[in-house]
């Protein structure tokens, strides 16, 4: 009731009191897991309160029985996900949440590392070397269309890693028609026999005299034959630990979309390209090094239109636009950036009344094509309540590695499922424009192109001007004509002497061709004639490739190498010159360009396979092949002219990315070129994907609705560089005309550079058995990243659950820290593994090897746990139906079977365990995981022996199925305690009671305080009574427990006394057999 009236003059005040609020539901906790996932947030407590919000968020458990074969791009297919289906079993009862705390690979801090820290990521050290077994490089795989002279224009086609074994082209030599060859760094002919374009032939050599061959082509509409069809596509094998066969090389990235852009389109004709393997590295920075923490992907920075596009479109550069904001996931990892995309549509300039331009956000799934999430309406004006921020969010989190915590950042909470917004310093300076609206987004940094020149003895960069370089030169003067039997020498650097002879022949004045590279000068009437003598000179100079030669003057020949670098600097051999009228002075060195250094290409490394080399550490080998060819590496296709089934585009599609063929007409097709997941993927750990350092990387484009063009068909396209040609619609009528007029107003964004962080050569990054073994915390990012979990989830006040467990984390140093953190917290309860001896296939180079009762019994006793806050389980069990003969860790059982007691009693203090709670046909419930049987039958001695350790063991019993029979801790000494119903009742009572008593903190430490503590507690321990969790009990809060004393120090004390109900485990019935007469 009112306590207070406001009544001034008489009156008459009606209100409102409403005591029918229904109170918020009391939920239970639930379990938290810690367990790898296909996708989802990594490294934090993500609550989950359903199965299908468990599918949608860290993706369905896989069983690692998968036949795929393109482990690289698919994912790790091959591991299965313990986790996954301990969280599947415990939501499958309909109980409670399921906490997931999905692991992904994350570094100490660099301070901590030790000498021989494994840091997150993977490697494979680029160990470039003539020794075939230490060669360990990633050879990048060049085509461009061929060429007999000039220039040709190509792209990296595919990187293949080496790890002991070094690879080869093996074909003609471009330039050449006959002249064969198995090396790297020398441009190949592709196969003209084999009826496709970009066909070459791999040799993998594994030894001085081991090698093996592999023809394969570029095109991935034909899949026999196609790269990733022929080549190993699991780097997976290259650890002899994951399974019996290994290799020592396998295909990382392949680029078919643009090999058919860039070279099929251009020479389509088999035999009509040239190849060459180059090795991915640039100074001490390398491909192969992967070495880096978990990252989530990002879209690349929208940005702004031009403000004045009709007047300032000659000096507008894209690269100078306005950054407003961008997109980052908020699934770690890898997965999101290919399955997902960012569409920018609605787009609607603001007028002088309503300055605030307007966009809608959506996010794409891109094998479906569909839009799961919109935000409509959206604007850059913080003031609004549709400012993008505080629609999308922008709260993110970051680890505090000194306090060990994570920081939450941002203003506003997050309301998208997929990303959140970081908004760029130019918008947090203010902007210009008044009418700010995204027109366009930065795509990501890729390294720069280069040159490989005839004549150099490595790459050569495009456009860097600094020291273009110097031709060697030399002039060679005649004053007479030469006597019969002197010669000329030219010492080629590749090719050997060109001799050229002087004779007096009576075959007449003239000059023959070079036979095995000798030619003849014939002067049978002008010996004296030194002009005569040079023009023939120079006629024969000009046949030697790589060389030109003109005259100079009278009886002066200038000889100039065709490229700059010392390679190529003129060298005389023998010279004969009986009467002294041949000068030959000193040539002009030839010096290369200083550009190479830009070049993600490597010349500076010997291998046993690159041919041919003046200098003893060169890699590649371009001079005999008469091409010259500049390469890009890849990036994404654009909605360019003629990219849309041939044509173009319709004012309602998006435009933007499209990563497919000119001939596929689907609009949503952005994913049909598969090697989109390549180019999404993060560059090496020396590169940032996110942005160009301006030397050795460079913005791949930038894409803006500024440089949209209308066709004369009424359809559209998009074409860098026209807006400052005035060629496209805005910069000749303006933003307004394009977006309301021509009613183009949406283009798609890629989201690309995340990164798992884990080792991509062993099934499981996070292996007990091998990425643990033997380390700590400062010594392997593996050990860390679990550790780390493992503390974070300590803390009560962070993240409430009552079941812990890691399903497979068999470490004992890290499950101590796991059973100490909680019972140090004392509110849950975790479940552990022993591994007795057990390897899955993966650990055990393809042969599962399971536990046994002495190796279990073994591990129990050596790891000597004393504590009523953890239990385990034995054996583990295999699974049925759809993971038909996977087996999983027990605790997967133990957790499921705490899970379906919970949900057929409504109680935890009932024994999950035996014939009526015990049976698990279906971890937790019908949607769980099948179980098919345990992994060994256990007899009476067996169990026996388990229970004496503590350990619960799991049996088959034949018409009952596999039950559950044991319910102990793992605490020794023998008390209530030492049992799970017990143990879980003090759980659910403390929580409850602790609740309770949150409520009265603060207030005044006085009997009526008390007595609403006590009638807030009491009913929650007689609802336990009546529900047969407690037999008794006795709450006391009075003077006695809370003594003057105690209020003195502002402490209420309060006492409960328990009686916990045991659960039967002993069954003893005598039965009696009697004489006969006896009267029952």
């Amino acid at each position: 009731m009112p306590s207070k009236f406001d009544f001034i003059s008489p009156d008459i005040l009606l209100r409102e009191v409403d005591e029918s609020q229904v109170p918020n539901e009391v939920t239970d906790d639930g379990a938290l897991i810690i367990g790898q996932s296909i996708a989802g947030p990594a490294m934090k407590p993500v609550k989950i309160k359903n199965l299908n919000e468990l599918y949608e968020v860290f993706g369905r458990p896989q069983s690692g029985k998968s036949n795929a074969t393109d482990i690289w791009r698919d994912g790790n297919t091959k591991l299965p996900t313990y986790g996954l289906y301990a969280a599947q079993a415990w939501l499958a009862s309909e109980t409670s949440p399921v906490t997931f705390v999905r692991l992904l690979g994350e570094d100490q801090a660099s301070s901590k590392q030790g000498g021989s820290y494994v840091k997150a990521g993977w490697t494979l050290d680029h160990a470039a070397s003539t020794t075939i077994a230490s060669n360990k490089l990633a050879y990048g795989l060049f085509v461009a269309p061929s060429a007999s002279t000039g220039a040709a224009n190509g792209t990296l086609a595919a990187i293949i890693y080496t790890s002991g074994a070094a690879l080869a082209l093996s074909g003609t030599i471009a330039g050449t028609t006959s002249t064969t060859t198995a090396s790297a760094g020398v441009m190949i002919n592709s196969d003209s026999t084999s009826g496709q374009p970009n066909t070459f032939k791999l040799e993998v050599h594994t030894g001085p005299a081991t090698s093996e061959s592999f023809t394969f082509h570029l095109n991935d509409n034909i899949q026999d034959g196609f790269i990733r069809n022929v080549l190993n596509c699991n780097p997976q094998k290259l650890t002899s630990t994951n399974q019996a066969a290994t290799e020592k090389y396998f295909l990382g990235e392949s680029h078919e979309t643009n090999v058919k852009e860039i070279v099929t389109d251009t020479s389509s004709s088999a035999g009509k390209q040239v190849g060459v393997l180059l090795p991915l590295a640039s100074g001490s920075a390398y491909w192969a090094d992967q070495r880096r923490e978990a990252t989530a992907a990002k879209a690349g920075w929208f940005i702004n239109r031009n403000p004045n596009p009709t007047s300032g479109y000659a000096s507008y550069d894209l690269l100078n636009a306005d950054k407003l904001f961008r997109l980052i996931s908020l699934h770690d990892g890898e997965w999101f950036q290919r399955n997902y995309a960012a569409v920018i549509q609605d787009l609607k300039l603001g007028t002088v009344t309503s300055p605030d331009s307007t966009f809608t956000v959506g996010i794409q799934n891109l094998e479906s094509g569909l839009i799961e999430e919109t935000f409509t309406g959206c604007n850059l004006n913080e003031n609004s309540e549709d400012f993008i921020g505080r629609r999308i969010g922008t709260q993110f989190q970051t680890w505090d590695q000194t306090n060990d915590k994570y920081i939450l950042k941002g203003d506003y909470p997050n309301v998208s499922d997929y990303v959140y917004v970081e908004m760029s310093d130019a918008w947090k300076a203010g902007l210009s424009d008044t009418f700010a609206l995204p027109f366009g987004f930065y795509g990501p940094a890729r390294p720069v192109g280069f040159t490989l020149k005839r004549e150099s003895t490595g790459p050569q960069l495009h456009g860097d001007g600094t020291n273009a370089g110097v031709k060697s030169t030399a002039t060679i003067t005649y004053t007479a004509g030469m006597q019969n039997g002197d010669k000329l020498t030219i010492t080629h650097p590749a090719l050997g002497d060109f001799v050229v002879n002087f004779v007096n022949d009576a075959g007449g004045s003239t000059e023959t061709a070079f036979t095995s590279q000798t030619a003849n000068v014939n002067q049978q009437s002008d010996a004296t004639n030194s002009t005569l003598t040079a023009t023939r000179v120079i006629v024969l100079l000009n046949k030697i490739p790589g060389y030109s030669a003109v005259t100079g003057g009278a009886g002066v020949v200038t000889f100039t190498a065709d490229e700059t670098g010392p390679y190529w600097t003129v060298t005389y051999g023998t010279e004969v010159d009986g009467s002294s009228v041949q000068a030959l002075p000193t040539p002009t060195a030839g010096t290369d360009t200083d550009d190479t250094v830009h070049a993600f290409v490597d010349d500076s490394k010997s291998s046993s396979l690159a041919i041919g080399h003046t200098a003893a550490n060169a890699f590649i080998n371009t001079h005999l092949s008469n091409v010259t060819s500049s390469y890009k590496f890849p990036t994404f296709r654009l909605t360019e002219t003629g990219t849309k089934n041939g044509g173009n585009y319709r004012k309602e599609d998006y435009f933007g990315v499209r990563h497919a063929r000119d001939n596929d007409a689907n609009t949503s097709a952005i994913f049909e070129g598969k090697d989109y997941k390549d180019i999404v993927r993060a560059l090496p750990a020396s590169l940032d994907i996110f942005a160009s350092n301006g030397t050795s990387t460079e913005t791949a484009f930038v894409f803006s609705l500024d440089e949209i063009i209308e066709d004369t068909s009424g359809k559209y396209y998009y074409s860098s560089g026209s807006h400052a040609a005035q060629t496209a619609v805005t910069s000749n009528s303006g933003s307004k005309n394009l977006l309301e007029t021509q009613k183009v107003k949406q283009f798609r964004a890629p989201f690309f550079g995340g990164f798992d962080g884990v080792d991509i050569t062993l099934v499981d990054p996070f292996s007990s058995a091998i990425a643990l073994s033997g380390k700590n915390e400062t010594s392997s990012y593996a050990y860390y990243s679990v550790n780390k979990v493992i503390d974070l989830v300590s803390d009560s006040e962070i993240v409430q659950y009552d079941v812990v467990s890691i399903p497979g984390l068999t470490n004992t140093a890290l499950q101590r820290e796991l059973i100490e953190n909680t019972g140090d917290r004392g509110d849950a309860l975790a479940i552990v593994d022993f591994d007795g001896g057990y390897l899955a296939a993966h650990e055990n180079s393809g042969t599962q090897v399971l536990p046994t009762v002495s190796g279990v019994i073994s591990d129990a006793n050596t790891a000597d746990y004393n504590s009523s806050y953890a239990a385990t389980y034995y054996p583990p069990v295999r699974l049925g139906g759809l993971d038909s003969g996977l087996v999983v860790p027990s605790s997967v059982a133990g957790i499921g079977v705490l899970a379906q007691s919970d949900a057929a009693s409504g109680a935890p203090w009932f024994a999950p365990a035996g014939f009526n709670r015990g049976g698990i046909r279906r971890l937790g419930g019908n949607n769980g995981p099948r179980v098919a049987q345990a992994t060994e039958n256990l007899n009476k001695a067996d169990r026996d022996d388990l229970y004496q350790v503590n350990i619960n063991p799991i049996a088959n019993f034949p018409g009952e199925g596999t039950v559950v029979f044991g319910q102990k801790t793992l605490q020794q000494t023998p008390s209530a305690l030492d049992r799970i119903n017990v143990r879980r009742l003090m759980i659910y009572l403390k929580s409850r009671v602790g609740a309770v008593a949150r409520t009265v903190l603060f207030d005044q430490n006085v009997r009526a305080t008390w007595n609403r503590f006590k009638a807030s507690a009491e009913p929650i321990l007689a609802d336990a009574k009546s529900r047969f969790g407690v037999s008794e009990y006795k709450l006391v809060l009075d003077e006695t427990t809370t003594t003057p004393d105690y209020q003195d120090r502002n402490i209420m004390y309060a006492k409960v006394f328990i009686k916990p109900a045991k659960a039967i485990e002993f069954i003893a019935i005598d039965f009696s057999i009697t004489r006969s007469g006896i009267e029952f």
